[in-house]
């Protein structure tokens, strides 16, 4: 026999849900029944982050996924338990449920054909499709700012002296006088402190 047979899934299932180190939190240990049970019900679809989050986690049908993260947490945590499970009080168990990181539908396999050939590492095809569904559309870029002119700087030298200009060089909207004038403002505030300072008027 290649793969475990249901039977053999919800012996181990129950194991694993009855050991201390999983059974501290019944949110995960029903969280593991459920991913578990679906996948044996044959209902892929029902394992995505967003119903899963409702199903077996106690959130309500309109919580967003993308800024609460308490369905991965916990899912990273049951990967974890999982692995020192199975190096210690499982070391000898037949029967593996393994939870690629990024996915949520566990594999069965018999320990002896895990060990001869196991997956290979990286992330699955649902874990990647799992990450997509999580991040939202990227911001359009701000477009770059162009190097000045010399006629611009030029410019702008007569504005920071003066706070006005007359050359053609600050034609470009990027340098209004209106964006500039924080600058202009600011190199006279320094000058008049440091006037007060020596004793200026």
């Amino acid at each position: 026999m290649s793969e475990p047979s249901r039977e053999e899934i919800l012996a181990q299932l129950g194991t694993l849900c009855k050991w201390k180190g999983l059974a501290v939190s019944s949110k995960r240990v029903k969280l593991l029944r459920y991913v578990v049970e679906t996948t044996l019900d044959g209902n892929p679809s029902d394992l995505k982050e967003s119903i899963i989050g409702v199903k077996a986690y106690d959130r309500e049908a309109d919580w967003d996924n993308k800024h609460d993260a308490s369905v991965r947490v916990a899912m990273g945590k049951i990967r974890t338990q999982l692995t020192a499970y199975y190096k210690n009080e499982g070391a000898s168990d037949t029967v593996l449920i393994i939870i690629e990181p990024g996915a949520y539908r566990p594999e069965f396999y018999y320990r002896n054909r895990w060990e001869e050939s196991p997956p290979p590492t990286g992330k699955s095809t649902e874990a990647k499709i799992n990450e997509k569904e999580r991040i939202p559309s990227p911001e359009v870029p701000a477009a770059p700012i162009r190097e000045m002119t010399t006629a611009e700087k030029m410019d702008l030298d007569d504005i920071l002296e003066t706070g006005m200009f007359d050359g053609p060089g600050l034609s470009d909207p990027a340098y209004t006088l209106r964006s500039l004038n924080p600058i202009w403002t600011v190199r006279r505030r320094i000058r008049g402190l440091l006037k007060f300072l020596n004793g200026e008027d």
